[in-house]
């Protein structure tokens, strides 16, 4: 047995490390076998298995439905509903004038006419709220982009693409957006004078209504003239298009009369491995000339349709400016009816694509 002198110089230190190390040692091997942490594991153990616990969602698919409610709700959308509610009512009292009373076809007559001045006020509206977004006064009063030169590289663009040249299409596109413009402001301006808003009279009212005409003339004028424009360019990739899949089918052809050389079999092995890449290569590019084709062939159609019903637009403001009598209460109802089916489907096809094949 030990005195107290002896108790007193034993050295206390590596009775306290042994103990701290076995308590650091415990404490690490629970910390890294354990599954799930412990409630007085440390903010890195917790930090740890939250990482580890993470759900990924998954990625909802592209393609949403279309309602007729939403189609409405846009601008090309509201004007083919009241162009088609419009002349579909007027080309119904021509057919049926015989059979409706004074009172009732003086009644529809003006239905008739407060829908043509609700869908200008509407064209108004729309073609204000494109120049409010285009011009807002945030882009306009922007100080710092007053002194902002034009970079003519094409660098620190948004898209970072460069400029291009105009074309035609381009200058037919940009002469239909101003005459469309002008056209609604003409016939917005003669609806507010005969309503009294504007003090013009009757013969500058009739004026704007004249500018009003000859400018849809000039515009479906110059969109026939731009569709035959893109027709002619349609046709010529098309015809390129078909000559390049022929010559890959013909290839393709080629391979069915492939002799085998003489040699070894790891050779005649790679010669065969070779031939059957080259066949897939072949096979992959003339699926994709037949897509490019089959693309071509339905931008071919809408642009026969979009002909349709600029041809019609054109036949009703030919009778507009020629002030035309003879049937033409009956033509302009028929092509008015036209046209606003013709544009309600290449709206609604825009605005509600079909679902991609999969």
């Amino acid at each position: 047995m030990k005195s107290k002198r002896e108790r007193r110089s034993t050295p206390l230190l590596p009775t306290c490390r042994c103990s701290w190390d076995f308590k650091m040692t415990t404490s690490h091997a629970t910390a890294s076998t354990s599954t799930y942490p412990l409630p007085s594991s440390s903010a890195h153990a917790h930090a740890r298995t939250n990482s580890v616990t993470k759900y990924v969602h998954a990625q909802e698919p592209l393609f949403q439905k279309r309602t007729p409610l939403g189609f409405l709700s846009t601008a090309d959308g509201r004007e083919a509903g009241l162009r088609i509610a419009q002349y579909a009512l007027r080309l119904t009292l021509y057919i049926r004038t015989r059979y409706l009373s004074a009172p009732i076809l003086s009644r529809l007559l003006a239905l008739v006419s407060a829908l043509s001045a609700f869908r200008r006020l509407v064209a108004l509206y729309d073609l204000s709220t494109i120049f409010y977004n285009s011009c807002s006064p945030i882009k306009l009063f922007n100080p710092f982009s007053w002194n902002r030169k034009p970079d003519i590289k094409g660098k620190g663009r948004a898209d970072g693409a460069r400029s291009r040249p105009w074309r035609v299409d381009d200058l037919l596109r940009l002469s239909r957006a101003a005459l469309d413009v002008a056209s609604i402001f003409a016939d917005n301006t003669f609806l507010f004078a005969r309503m009294s808003l504007l003090p013009l009279s009757k013969r500058s009212a009739r004026k704007a209504d004249r500018i009003a005409d000859y400018a849809t003339l000039l515009s479906s004028l110059l969109g026939l003239a731009q569709v035959a424009h893109s027709r002619s360019q349609v046709w010529a990739e098309g015809r390129a298009v078909r000559k390049g899949a022929i010559a890959l089918e013909q290839r393709l052809e080629d391979f069915e009369f492939w002799v085998k050389g003489d040699g070894d079999e790891a050779s005649l092995q790679g010669e065969k491995d070779e031939k059957e890449r080259e066949e897939r290569r072949l096979k992959d590019k003339i699926r994709s000339e037949r897509r490019k084709l089959k693309r071509l062939r339905e931008e071919l159609n809408g642009l026969w349709w979009e002909r349709l019903r600029l041809a019609a637009e054109g036949i009703f403001a030919t009778y507009d400016v020629l002030e035309l009598d003879t049937g033409s209460e009956g033509v302009k109802a028929l092509s008015g009816f036209a046209s606003a089916s013709i544009m309600a489907s290449q709206a609604w096809q825009e605005y509600a694509p079909p679902p991609p094949r999969r």
